[in-house]
């Protein structure tokens, strides 16, 4: 729900389950979920990923000085993140512990 700033889940039988809403006005992209059970979301307006945990409470954020348009998440088996830069044209790595 890019409009309104946040990330909804719904079970496999299309039944509302929960919401998250991004911090300041984001506008989420993309969106993974990482070997612990955390959500991490491209913000696009803010130029950072949001991370939440399973209860989906806001964790971090980081990326802001490393990226200018961030669309696109995945994770390897170690869970560093890789991330699609639009308007730089790269693929920005982050490892993580």
């Amino acid at each position: 729900d890019s409009s309104n700033s946040r990330l909804v889940e719904f079970n496999q039988a299309g039944v509302f389950q929960t919401a998250v809403t991004l911090a300041s006005s984001g506008y989420p992209e993309d969106v993974t979920v990482d070997s612990s059970g955390n959500l991490l979301a491209a913000d696009l307006i803010n130029h950072e990923i949001q991370v939440f945990n399973s209860s989906g409470a806001p964790v971090t954020a980081f990326g802001s000085n490393d990226l200018a348009t961030p669309v696109g998440l995945c994770l390897d088996s170690q869970n560093n993140l890789y991330v699609a830069d639009y308007n730089s044209g790269q693929v920005v790595v982050f490892k993580r512990n």
